[in-house]
C-alpha cells in the first residue's frame, strides 16, 4: 500500500483569515510554537501562507530606518529561539512593530500545495525542490491538512 498525504497529514491546522493583524499572527506563532500558517477564506479556500520570515521581512520594511534594523535582527533571533513562557514579553515589546499590516499584506500567494491523494515521495520532492518546510494538502482548492518536513522524518523513523 502506498502512503499518501491523507495518511500522514496533520488535520488540526491553525489558519489565518486574510484580515488577521500581524501582531495577532506573531502572538499565535509564539503561543503555538509554529513558524507558519495558511491564509484561508471563510469557505476554507487557500489564499496564501504567512511564515515567520514574512513577519521579519514585513517588520523590517515597516520600520525601514537605521534604528529599526537592530530591532528586526533581535526579533528574528527571538522568533527562532522563542518559548511559550517568553511570548507575553516578546509580543508586548513588539506592539506597533507591524503597524496596520494584516496577513493578506504579507502572505505568499499561491503557496506550494499537493493533492490529498499525492504520494509521500512527491510530497518530499515538493518540499526539497521549493526549499520549504511545510506543504499544504488540498482537496480541490480547499485546505484539508498540512505536511511538514518533521512529519516526513517521523514517518521515516517509524519505518526504520
Amino acid at each position: 500500500m502506498t502512503t499518501t498525504a491523507r495518511d500522514i497529514m496533520q488535520t488540526s491546522i491553525l489558519s489565518l483569515a486574510p484580515t488577521t493583524p500581524l501582531a495577532a499572527v506573531q502572538r499565535m506563532f509564539f503561543e503555538e510554537e509554529i513558524h507558519g500558517a495558511p491564509v484561508v477564506d471563510e469557505t476554507g479556500v487557500v489564499l496564501g501562507i504567512v511564515t515567520s520570515m514574512d513577519l521579519v521581512r514585513s517588520g523590517a520594511e515597516q520600520n525601514d530606518d537605521q534604528q529599526s534594523r537592530p530591532a528586526a535582527v533581535e526579533y528574528l533571533a527571538e522568533m527562532l529561539e522563542f518559548s511559550p513562557a517568553d511570548s507575553p514579553d516578546v509580543t508586548s515589546r513588539n506592539d506597533g512593530y507591524f503597524g496596520d499590516l494584516v496577513a493578506a499584506d504579507v502572505m505568499t500567494e499561491n503557496p506550494v500545495s499537493v493533492d490529498i491523494a499525492e504520494t509521500v515521495p512527491k510530497i518530499a520532492q515538493a518540499l526539497t525542490q521549493n526549499r520549504i518546510h511545510r506543504v499544504l494538502i488540498v482537496d480541490g482548492d480547499r485546505l484539508c491538512g498540512i505536511v511538514s518536513s518533521s512529519d516526513l522524518v517521523e514517518l521515516l523513523a517509524k519505518e526504520a
